[in-house]
């Protein structure tokens, strides 16, 4: 039984907006993770551990505390994440993840999250300054979600690490929305200082005041599939449905 010409179209249609949907849900988006490739300053005493969270993620770290003061910049590549992973990860919402511009991971042995730092943000034309103090959660408006401890598995499964995984080990997480408050981190001549409060010589208080910080990178927009790939798929379906037409 020859099949309508207009039922006929209506069928390819239906089926070609299916594929389509089916072809976003299966790629998804991917955030675009950046990481620094210089170091702009640093005390002498500390360049070579601090060298070593240029880059991709892997399993180094550096301890900050106060006598540590450096600089990091040349956010200009890195890779690319699923957002589902990542916010699985981080335990927020999309939305949240669309506000983080900047976010750096402490190791941690089951503490209450990301330890006391000071932290300095500038571009061209804005300077900001960050107190983050771990148990009072500050400052206001700028971290999103919270700084609590996430899985060290997740973790090595996001980012293709084989950070020690156990029991207590996990890894805590601040995030910054700076971009609310006039920091462009896109631009070339976004840096970031960072610091411990604790002193070197007082481990007691470095246990709460000097992050094991093991990465830090930007946030930049999303990745969506890319239009020749599902404007091909579109062509093949309707090939298809032709196909259909001239055999019925």
């Amino acid at each position: 039984m020859k099949i309508k010409s207009r039922f006929d179209r209506k069928y390819v249609q239906v089926i070609t907006l299916l594929f389509v949907f089916l072809c976003y849900a299966e790629v998804g988006t991917a955030a675009v993770v950046k990481y620094a490739s210089s170091l702009v300053n640093v005390n002498p005493a500390f360049a070579a551990p601090a060298s070593s969270l240029l880059g991709l993620p892997d399993n180094d770290f550096i301890e900050l505390h106060s006598d540590v003061n450096a600089t990091y910049g040349g956010f200009s590549s890195g890779l690319s994440v699923s957002t589902s992973a990542l916010r699985t990860f981080l335990g927020i919402s999309q939305a949240e993840l669309e506000d983080v511009d900047f976010f750096a991971f402490d190791l941690n042995g089951g503490g209450p999250g990301f330890e006391d730092s000071e932290w300095i943000f500038e571009d061209s034309a804005v300077t900001l300054p960050v107190h983050m103090h771990s148990l009072a959660n500050t400052p206001n408006g700028i971290m999103v979600g919270n700084h609590g401890n996430r899985s060290r598995l997740l973790y090595n499964s996001l980012f293709g690490t084989t950070l020690n995984t156990a029991p207590p080990a996990d890894v805590a997480v601040i995030l910054f929305n700076l971009s609310d408050s006039g920091i462009d981190v896109s631009l070339p001549s976004f840096q970031v200082t960072m610091t411990g409060v604790g002193a070197s010589t007082d481990p007691v208080a470095c246990q709460t005041q000097c992050p094991d910080l093991t990465q830090f990178g930007i946030v930049t927009d999303t990745v969506i599939p890319e239009p020749s790939t599902l404007f091909l798929a579109t062509l093949g379906l309707m090939g298809i449905g032709c196909r259909r037409r001239q055999r019925a």
